[in-house]
């Protein structure tokens, strides 16, 4: 009695606390999503790291996999006119594609090491733009 009471107790703490993914582990992959730390599936990425000039939010995972990974997100670039400091954030909502992996020894850990943006409309003249990604500073 005693052993499934234990049982209980274990499984309604993995619920409460949430069980870690699968894929986040040296086996999975991740994606430096702050420029500093990594996450499996996170909210929002920054990609210009200097100075915050592009980013996505609001991202929904449609999938996750360790060698590709694919969301729908709210796209936000600075147009940097008449420089970076006064320019407007421009807003296009579109897919997110990662893919490939890069292994960073610091956090034991493979990463997405490219990523492609679709945009919706236009965003700063572009329909799309690629990129590579990295491992966190």
């Amino acid at each position: 009695m005693h052993r499934i009471i234990g049982v209980v107790l274990v499984a309604a703490s993995l619920l409460v606390l949430g069980v870690p993914d699968a894929s986040a582990g040296s086996r999975g992959t991740t994606v430096t999503f702050d420029c500093l730390h990594v996450r499996v599936r996170p909210r929002a990425i920054v990609f210009a790291c200097a100075d915050g000039g592009f980013f996505v939010r609001g991202l929904r995972w449609g999938s996750w996999h360790r060698s590709r990974a694919r969301a729908r997100g709210s796209f936000h670039e600075n147009d940097c006119t008449p420089d970076c400091a006064r320019g407007d954030f421009h807003v296009r909502t579109g897919t997110l594609r990662l893919h490939g992996r890069l292994w960073c020894n610091a956090i034991d850990s493979y990463v997405f090491r490219r990523a492609i943006a679709r945009f919706d409309a236009p965003l700063l003249g572009r329909d799309e733009q690629r990129f590579r990604l990295f491992c966190p500073l």
